[in-house]
């Protein structure tokens, strides 16, 4: 069984990063949003294009599996219209801070709500079900894709 530790690593990354975001940061485009944006991107695409792959694989077999892969990636597709809404209407004057508010609490609580669920029934799957090898693959990836990154 691997060891997810890194994983829960970077939702915490996300959750404080995310903590120093507010709408003057969007408004601002400020440094703290750009690393929250380019930390959550990172993480997600990398899950999308190698870690749920290999897990789709492993579990093919298993539905309940495959149904709980599915809504982790329709939960990462639910994110990004929201970062993109909150960047436009950052950009667009005639948007009314209480909308940047909303949005801003909309994107909170689905990736606060999202890596939670992680937690809870995605990581014990993933830990029960992908090789040291494949583990260490993605978290390698994870790791250089983020410093290319930052």
């Amino acid at each position: 069984m691997i060891d997810p530790s890194s994983m829960h690593t970077m939702h915490d990354t996300l959750r404080e990063k995310l903590s120093r975001v507010d709408v003057r940061t969007v408004i601002a485009d400020a440094p703290a949003w750009q690393a929250f944006k380019i930390a959550l991107h990172v993480h997600h695409s990398t899950e999308d294009d190698i870690l749920f792959p290999v897990l789709r694989h492993n579990l093919a077999a298993t539905p309940d599996a495959l149904a709980l892969l599915e809504a982790m990636e329709a939960e990462h597709d639910a994110i990004k219209p929201l970062i993109t809404t909150l960047d436009a209407a950052a950009l667009d004057p005639s948007t009314e801070s209480t909308c940047l508010h909303e949005l801003l609490d909309a994107l909170t609580t689905g990736l606060l709500g999202h890596l939670k669920h992680e937690e809870d029934a995605a990581l014990p799957l993933i830990a029960r079900s992908l090789s040291t090898d494949q583990w260490t693959a993605f978290e390698q990836l994870h790791e250089w894709r983020l410093r290319r990154a930052c």
